[in-house]
């Protein structure tokens, strides 16, 4: 008797530890829609901020159970709030898709937003904070750049570092380190 308890128990147990270990995954379905709607958005970025932030609503509302697909939308949002002017609404954002995933790629895409955001607000000091955080996501990206085989995710990828680069680029020519800025 006091086997089939032990049994009884393992049993419940293994079932009680796969469904908590499955509880974190996604849909496929749900990822699909997200990934559409996240590419589609960033397609949209230069040809119509509305719509990219548009559809960058529509992501996040679906994302429920896909934290990479829900920061990717929050850092469309937060970048099509910058493209506003609404540097309060883009922080918010921007800070939301640092937090809501551990995907280094959207971790860094948010940090090179944090760096927009506090050049323009002439926050210097949380400028440089954010940078040296985006310089050593660079460094693991760059460690691991081979994992990057979606296209979407070169693309987003290429946009990150570009605008890194611009943007540090720009800051030190905005703070007269000309050599600097040239170097970039």
């Amino acid at each position: 008797m006091t086997c089939r308890v032990v049994l009884y128990i393992i049993g419940m147990w293994s079932v009680a530890l796969l469904a908590s270990g499955c509880g974190g995954t996604a849909p496929s379905a749900e990822m699909a829609v997200v990934d559409s709607l996240n590419r589609s958005s960033y397609a949209a970025y230069y040809r119509d901020a509305y719509e990219a932030g548009r559809l960058a609503e529509q992501a996040y509302a679906r994302a429920a159970h896909y934290h990479a697909g829900r920061a990717e939308a929050a850092n469309h949002l937060g970048y099509c709030a910058f493209m506003r002017s609404d540097y309060a609404q883009a922080e918010q954002w921007i800070d939301q898709a640092g937090r809501l995933t551990s995907n280094e790629l959207e971790r860094f895409i948010a940090d090179v937003g944090q760096m927009k955001i506090c050049q323009r607000t002439a926050r210097n000091k949380d400028y440089y904070d954010a940078r040296h955080r985006a310089l050593r996501r660079m460094r693991r990206l760059l460690e691991d750049i081979t994992v990057f085989t979606e296209p979407h995710e070169k693309r987003r990828l290429h946009f990150a570092f570009s605008e890194f680069y611009a943007v540090s680029a720009l800051y030190a020519y905005g703070v007269q380190q000309h050599p600097q800025a040239v170097g970039f």
